[in-house]
């Protein structure tokens, strides 16, 4: 919606069953770059937000899914949800920041 192209959603996950570890992450791709908002949800990651070569620390999450990042592609119920949701964040972008 801003000019910047297409983003894919991609979901990982990592763990194992047994030791009862198992996690899953999400985060976006474009040409090669990762830009992950959650991250500092992990001890090993440091910053809350991360932009960098996509797969480098996020290796070790087994991608599960990956598609085109735009809530548009689901059905009309969770659109709904997710319209709303983004037509709020598109108005406050940038009121709290000096």
């Amino acid at each position: 919606d801003r000019g910047f192209g297409e983003v894919d959603y991609v979901l990982g996950e990592r763990g194992n069953n047994e030791e009862r570890t198992w996690e899953s992450h999400a985060w976006l791709e474009q040409q090669g770059i990762l830009v992950d908002i959650t991250a500092d949800q992990f001890r090993e990651f440091d910053e809350a937000v991360i932009i960098e070569a996509a797969g480098r620390r996020h290796k070790a999450f087994r991608i599960t899914n990956r598609h085109k990042g735009d809530f548009r592609i689901y059905d009309e119920r969770t659109r709904s949800i997710l319209e709303r949701a983004y037509q709020h964040i598109c108005q406050n972008i940038g009121r709290n920041t000096g």
